[in-house]
């Protein structure tokens, strides 16, 4: 894109809804039925003793191991979201594209259709909404020739 092309506000801005997606998924990984320092939230089962052993009850273990997954998954989510993907870098609009496949893998797996179909929604339009960004027309040879 050249600097005297204007942008739009849907190119421009598409990166928004999907530093918000990400914030939610922060939210709900911190979170747990009953709060967020409660016990079966991932906050408790990393404070909960034995810390740095594998003696800790198995579902404490797998909050944990569920935790340290979607926190890394929110970190480097955020990480491309916030300055590749604002650059319009071609590999950061690829690998955002698993957001939408985490969101159809989880109406697949537990059948949450509404929440997690709306949050697929939400990424997919902000991929599209600047894919003339990633991806510019390329003029044709004749074009380039006869100017």
């Amino acid at each position: 894109m050249s600097s005297t092309t204007p942008v739009r506000g849907s190119v421009k801005y598409a990166w928004i809804p999907l530093f918000l997606v990400t914030l939610v998924i922060l939210l709900i990984v911190s979170g747990g039925e009953q709060g967020p320092v409660a016990e079966g939230s991932i906050l408790h089962a990393f404070t909960s003793p034995p810390l740095f052993t594998d003696e800790a009850p198995e579902s404490i273990l797998e909050l944990r191991l569920l935790g340290t997954i979607l926190l890394g998954m929110v970190v480097f989510g955020l990480a491309v979201i916030l300055k590749p993907f604002r650059r319009g870098e071609r590999w950061a609009w690829y690998v955002l594209w698993y957001y939408p496949v985490f969101f159809v893998l989880h109406i697949i797996a537990f059948g949450t259709f509404i929440i997690d179909g709306v949050f697929a929604l939400i990424c997919v339009l902000s991929l599209l909404a600047p894919y003339r960004k990633f991806f510019p027309k390329q003029r044709a040879e004749s074009e380039l020739q006869t100017s």
